[in-house]
């Protein structure tokens, strides 16, 4: 056993100082590869599947490959600014990028490239690394219910102060954004109520929302926030209310957000029910990668 260790280093040794990019073409019993061979087929709850393959999936030296790369739109609305790129070719050239500004429901986008691989002394394993993006868009929308004093007393006797029915919608989406106040609806006319965001995503995916790119519009039966501390991570100097600082995802969740808007009706109006909505454009960004064995 001691000296099947030393040679496991000494291989290991030998590596570091040679161009040999995958010790597991020599003991694979040690370090398999677990990338399927010429071919990388992405299924996931994303909104977007790609497949990419390699005809052949073993090449020599000097000769080339075609690289088939197939997009489909799985979602049940338009996806926009598609990027694909291969941005580590390992030792092979030609194109490697695909943009597409728009892929309607079920549409699919079929490419191909011819790489020339390089010159190799030594059996190589390949790992082809390629990145798909999109944008996508999110939309929330949530009835805010104001109450004159008078009206929210009546109804606070009467036992029906809850029994307003509150409407609220959101997209289905990877990115999910919901709203909730520290006081239960109906709001009471002149009191200040905090609204908690919260902000996650699903999928295996990075997701990326960039400073500006969510946007609330107060409903018109709420003032908006007096001063920046009681709305600090949106510019409340503009309407609607924007972000000031890409979101920060960790374990696919980012900080919340907390708000202070102060409940208003006119007397004229006992019950007061707007709509408060809420816009997000997120990037979607999907990595992996796919093996090709070049020999000299």
């Amino acid at each position: 056993m001691r000296y099947l260790l030393l040679i496991v280093i000494a291989i290991i040794f030998v590596s570091l100082c040679t161009e040999i990019p995958y010790i597991s073409e020599y003991i694979p019993q040690l370090f398999p590869i677990e990338q399927a061979l010429g071919s990388l087929e992405v299924k996931t709850d994303s909104e977007i599947y790609f497949k990419v393959e390699s005809i052949p999936k073993e090449v020599k030296s000097g000769r080339n490959v075609k690289i088939i790369v197939e997009l489909r739109n799985k979602a049940n609305y338009t996806l926009k600014n598609i990027k694909l790129q291969a941005y580590d070719q390992c030792i092979f050239t030609g194109d490697n990028k695909i943009t597409i500004e728009e892929l309607k429901p079920s549409a699919t986008n079929l490419t191909s490239w011819e790489w020339e691989a390089g010159v190799v002394t030594l059996p190589t394993d390949c790992s082809i690394k390629f990145r798909v993006n999109y944008t996508g868009d999110f939309s929330l929308f949530q009835d805010v219910i104001v109450l004159t004093e008078s009206e929210y007393e009546m109804r606070q006797q009467a036992g029906t102060l809850h029994n307003i029915p509150i409407q609220t919608s959101s997209s289905s989406r990877p990115l999910k954004i919901s709203v909730s106040f520290t006081e239960e609806q109906p709001l009471l006319d002149g009191t200040d109520v905090s609204m908690r965001i919260n902000y996650e995503y699903t999928g295996n995916a990075f997701m990326d929302v960039d400073r500006g790119n969510i946007k609330i519009n107060i409903s018109e039966n709420l003032q908006p926030p007096k001063e920046q501390s009681d709305c600090k991570d949106y510019d409340i100097t503009t309407s609607p209310l924007l972000l000031k600082e890409p979101l920060k995802f960790i374990n696919k969740r980012a900080s919340p957000s907390t708000c202070t808007f102060t409940a208003e009706t006119p007397p004229s109006q006992p019950m007061n029910i707007k709509t408060l909505s809420l816009t997000a454009t997120y990037k979607y960004i999907l990595d992996n990668s796919l093996l090709i064995k070049v020999k000299p």
